[in-house]
């Protein structure tokens, strides 16, 4: 944006000088080399102006893609948080109450200290 604005200024002066030639009387209003330079001028501070106005859209565009993605993976973040409390707080406490796997397979385990004969 202050990219855009510093050129501002410029362009200004060349458009008054432009302007200036233009209205001139009778022969002294003429196409010469200055005149050619202030158009070439003129076309070049406005070529340059909608590059950067273009280049700013895309940056501006970009932004907002960055900030949809990032309140996306931050609302992902929440419902993963939340889901891993659920299964801590509640789930872990109800799991404790089945038969580990093991168990269930058939492998039976001696208890703590004593050794299966």
């Amino acid at each position: 944006k202050d990219a855009i604005w510093e050129k501002d200024a410029p362009n200004k002066v060349a458009q008054t000088r432009l302007t200036n030639r233009h209205q001139r009387p009778n022969i002294e209003q003429c196409r010469d080399e200055p005149a050619h330079r202030l158009i070439e001028e003129v076309t070049e501070i406005e070529d340059t102006v909608r590059q950067l106005e273009t280049k700013l859209e895309q940056s501006e565009q970009r932004q907002r893609e960055l900030q949809s993605t990032r309140l996306a993976l931050e609302k992902e973040i929440s419902v993963k948080k939340t889901s891993v409390s659920i299964d801590r707080d509640r789930c872990l406490r109800e799991r404790t109450c089945f038969p580990a796997t093991n168990h269930l397979s058939g492998y039976r385990t001696a208890p703590f200290g004593l050794e299966q004969t």
